[in-house]
């Protein structure tokens, strides 16, 4: 009787982990569709990846965009302020 419980205690912990990780919410695939950040007057091309283009410091405004198609709107997807990376030392 002993063996039986601590199998299906097991099979239970083995099922909600696989189930926790089947029912993640994923991110939308901007990566590949491209991000944006707003400018103040339009949505320009992210240039870079984060950390090595560009950086998203603080959290209370939209950092980048991304081109939701569905919809046809830029929806938000980083949080923080915007900042360029200058790799010309500039």
């Amino acid at each position: 009787m002993n063996k039986i419980k601590w199998t299906l205690m097991a099979l239970a912990i083995i099922f909600s982990i696989g189930g926790a990780f089947a029912t993640r919410s994923h991110p939308p695939k901007a990566v590949e569709a491209g991000l944006y950040y707003y400018n103040g007057s339009v949505y320009v091309p992210v240039t870079g990846d984060m950390g090595t283009g560009y950086f998203c410091f603080g959290n209370t405004n939209t950092c980048t965009y991304f081109f939701n198609s569905s919809t046809q709107t830029y929806s938000p997807y980083t949080v923080g302020n915007y900042t360029p990376i200058s790799l010309t030392g500039k």
